[in-house]
């Protein structure tokens, strides 16, 4: 699982020593012993590379290459594990404290509205029934569900996924009143019922009677979702007119979709929370720029839709297993605009559309939304999810998410350090997010491929961590975080893995090679060894 890093303004941390019922305190790790024995290893590796570099000229012909080849592989794991340490140098924990956010506000009314972003590519890949267990944990959180949306990005534009959010549509009308009624911890259905049903002895009557009705529909639910997943197809009762923008989609050539699954008319506590189904239009002459791509459309969308001044980003193999308001401690606040540009500035960075002008002023200005109906919004939503809606706009590069890498939380972690942001490291006990991971050899290859060619995508490109540092507002220690290049290190892995092997068929060796009283080759490694000796009968003697 990624982890969840909460972006704000510098300076805006709460800490608990200097404020009576701060919601976060930041408490420092004590790591004196790991950064002395970080500096004695570091003391020794320095010793190894310049005793390497000493002995160099000794060698000839085969074992000089071997050696040099040697004192390169070295060279190299001694700057990478220096990169590990520098995020372990001065740790600090931030502990928060949800249970006091309601006394710093008069009533619940006061909260700020989430919108949430579910994102998904591949229905086959990327099981339905995995993204309905993520949307049902986030529209079960205990929050103000009149105050919370959920997007679900579909990349794919698969029936398949819009099938089993319809579906899981009528369970969550179940799922939310019992988990707010119970108080269930896990509140991912396929996690909850694996977890408890082996302790149904312990339940009372009453709610082990719910429990078994509850965990019956879910199966039920599961059921139909797969049934459909291999099939390759939606029942045919169920495909109505809901289902007729699906018909005319061909791979990566098809126009928006938007489809409000749940929706919440009254905006009252005792409602539901919205569920948007969203897939952004895609033309085979027009680049999609992946997930970051995605996330730019979210972002329009949920601007014209619902415009909560907080929006939170989760993976489609990610739940919630908390029933607090980790959702503030773990949102990145997104201000859309300047009150200080004029409209035509306000046009060439976001593009073209009323609504979605009028959208980023009231965010920016805290003016209440529009009074568009509904059906109009999910009008506008499509004018703003078109492929051509970015063109000619900053959108990409100066505004949301930038298309430059792969990796879009990597450069756009990079940009918000540069321009002077902070981030928290929010890990609260028990975790607030848990994931999944790939589950086979070949997916985990697949992720870690596209990881490392988007983190030499930053380091080389133009918004490289070296030039942020130096013409920006990158802190040096930053910097080297982003330069910790894991990607290249099976390069001298490898390589210093055959030296053995060229080792004993060449009968020459690339490890220090002492035999007993034999004089040494050179008068550098003699004097190494006298210094060694030196120091070891003074350390034999202190004792």
């Amino acid at each position: 699982m990624a982890p969840n890093f909460s972006y704000q303004s510098s300076g805006n941390i709460h800490r608990a020593e200097e404020e009576d019922g701060a919601v976060q305190e930041r408490i420092k790790v004590n790591t004196t012993y790991l950064n002395a024995f970080s500096l004695f290893l570091f003391v020794l590796l320095l010793s190894f590379i310049f005793y390497r570099f000493s002995t160099l000229s000794v060698h000839k012909g085969l074992n000089h290459v071997i050696w040099t080849l040697a004192l390169a592989c070295e060279t190299c794991f001694a700057c990478l594990w220096i990169l590990s340490m520098n995020i372990r140098w001065r740790m600090v924990e931030y502990r928060t404290y949800p249970n006091r956010l309601l006394k710093r506000l008069k009533s619940e009314s006061e909260l700020p509205a989430v919108d949430m972003f579910v994102t998904t590519a591949d229905a086959l890949k990327e099981p339905p029934i995995l993204t309905v267990n993520t949307v049902l944990s986030l529209l079960a959180v205990d929050y103000p569900l009149n105050k919370l949306a959920c997007y679900v990005s579909d990349e794919g534009a698969s029936p398949l996924t819009f099938y089993a959010l319809t579906e899981a549509a009528e369970y969550v009308r179940l799922w939310v009143p019992f988990c707010k009624k119970h108080g269930v911890g896990v509140r991912a259905p396929f996690i909850y019922f694996s977890e408890t049903s082996h302790n149904c002895d312990s339940f009372t009557s009453e709610f082990l009677t719910e429990w078994k009705k509850m965990k019956s529909e879910y199966d039920e639910l599961s059921r139909r979702i797969n049934e459909a997943v291999t099939s390759k197809s939606v029942p045919y009762p169920n495909m109505n007119e809901e289902f007729a923008a699906f018909s005319r989609i061909e791979g990566g050539d098809h126009p928006s979709i938007i489809k409000v699954i749940v929706e919440n008319r009254e905006r009252s506590s005792g409602g539901l929370a919205h569920v948007i189904y969203v897939s952004r239009e895609k033309r085979p002459k027009h680049p999609h720029h992946y997930k970051a791509g995605a996330m730019n459309v979210l972002t329009r969308v949920s601007a014209v839709m619902t415009n909560a001044p907080i929006i939170m980003n989760v993976d489609c193999d990610i739940f919630k297993p908390l029933t607090t308001y980790e959702e503030l401690n773990n949102s990145q606040k997104y201000k859309h605009g300047s009150n200080e540009a004029n409209m035509e500035e306000l046009i060439n960075r976001f593009g073209y559309c009323e609504e979605l002008l009028r959208s980023i002023l009231g965010i920016h200005l805290d003016k209440a939304g529009d009074t568009l109906s509904f059906e109009r919004k999910v009008e506008v939503a499509h004018i703003v999810a078109g492929c051509k809606y970015e063109n000619n706009t900053y959108w990409g590069h100066q505004v949301g998410w930038v298309y430059v890498s792969c990796t879009e939380d990597l450069i756009l972690s990079l940009k918000l350090f540069a321009a002077g942001w902070r981030s928290v490291y929010c890990t609260p006990k028990p975790p607030a997010f848990l994931g999944c991971a790939p589950c086979s050899g070949p997916e985990t290859l697949l992720q870690q491929r596209r990881w490392a060619a988007g983190l030499l995508e930053v380091v080389v490109g133009r918004h490289s961590p070296l030039l942020s540092a130096i013409t920006k507002m990158l802190k040096i220690r930053q910097c080297l975080a982003f330069l910790n290049l894991w990607a290249l290190r099976p390069i001298p892995e490898i390589c210093y893995s055959i030296l053995p092997a060229i080792s004993l068929l060449t009968n020459a060796h690339f490890l220090p090679k002492w035999l007993g009283n034999r004089r040494s080759q050179s008068n550098v490694t003699m004097k190494f060894l006298e210094d060694i000796t030196y120091y070891a009968k003074r350390f034999r003697d202190n004792i």
